[in-house]
C-alpha cells in the first residue's frame, strides 16, 4: 500500500504523503516521521508553520518532503490527526486498587519520566514499555492518571495506567528548580550598600555632638 496521498487542494504537483510520529522532542524542537519503511526528519519550524509546537507519538500527519544532504525530511506539514483513546483506557473513578496520579514529566524521546501521587512519598519511574502493555503512547505534563502499583526492588512499580478524566489537568508539575545563587555582583552591591549605611549613620552621630 502507497503512503503518497493525492496532489493538494491548490493544484500544484507537491506529492503529499501520510506518516506516523515517530517520536517528537519539543525540548530539542525536532522529531522524525515513519513513513513506509523511511524515518523522515521533521523540525519545529514546520509546525510552526503550520500553526502548532508539538507533535505526539502515534500522531498521523499528512506532508510534502523534499531532499536533502541527509535524506528526506518534512518540508511542509498539512495536517495532523490524533487518533482518539480508547473508552476502556479512560475512567472518572478510581478502582480499589488504583491511585490518581500526576505526570510530573515525560521525555518521549527517551521513552521515559516520572509520576507523582499524594498516595507515595516518592516519585514513581514510568517507561514507555508500560504504556504500550496498556494500549497508551504518551504522556503530557500535568496529565492526570490512574494507576495499579506493587512494590519493586527500586521502589513502586506500575502495573496498569489508565486517563483520569475526573478531575482538572495540573500543568504546573514541573521538576523542582534549585533555588538561585546570588551572583559576586549582588553580594558586593549588598557590602557597598550597608557600608554606606555605617557611613551616613556614623555622619549624623559626628552632626549631633556637633
Amino acid at each position: 500500500m502507497s503512503n503518497k496521498a493525492k496532489t493538494n487542494a491548490q493544484g500544484d504537483d507537491q506529492d503529499r504523503y501520510q506518516g506516523k510520529v515517530k517520536w517528537f522532542s519539543e525540548k530539542r524542537g525536532h522529531g522524525f516521521i515513519q513513513i513506509g519503511d523511511e524515518e523522515v526528519f521533521i523540525h519545529r519550524s514546520t509546525l510552526l508553520a503550520f500553526g502548532i509546537s508539538k507533535l505526539q507519538n502515534e500522531d498521523i500527519v499528512n506532508v510534502a518532503l523534499i531532499a536533502s544532504e541527509r535524506g528526506r525530511i518534512v518540508e511542509t506539514l498539512y495536517g495532523v490527526e490524533r487518533p482518539p483513546i480508547p473508552p476502556e483506557l479512560m475512567a472518572d473513578t478510581p478502582d480499589e486498587w488504583e491511585v490518581i496520579a500526576d505526570v510530573k514529566f515525560f521525555n518521549n524521546h527517551k521513552g521515559y519520566g516520572f509520576i507523582v501521587s499524594d498516595e507515595v512519598d516518592e516519585d514513581i519511574f514510568i517507561h514507555f514499555r508500560v504504556l504500550e502493555k496498556n494500549g497508551l503512547s504518551s504522556l503530557e505534563q500535568g496529565q492526570q492518571l490512574l494507576v495499579g502499583l506493587e512494590d519493586g526492588e527500586r521502589g513502586k512499580q506500575i502495573t496498569t495506567i489508565r486517563i483520569y478524566t475526573g478531575g482538572e489537568s495540573k500543568p504546573d508539575v514541573i521538576l523542582e528548580e534549585p533555588p538561585k545563587k546570588k551572583s559576586a555582583a549582588s553580594k558586593t552591591s549588598k557590602k557597598t550598600s550597608k557600608n554606606a549605611g555605617k557611613d551616613n549613620s556614623k555622619d549624623k552621630d559626628s552632626s549631633d555632638e556637633a
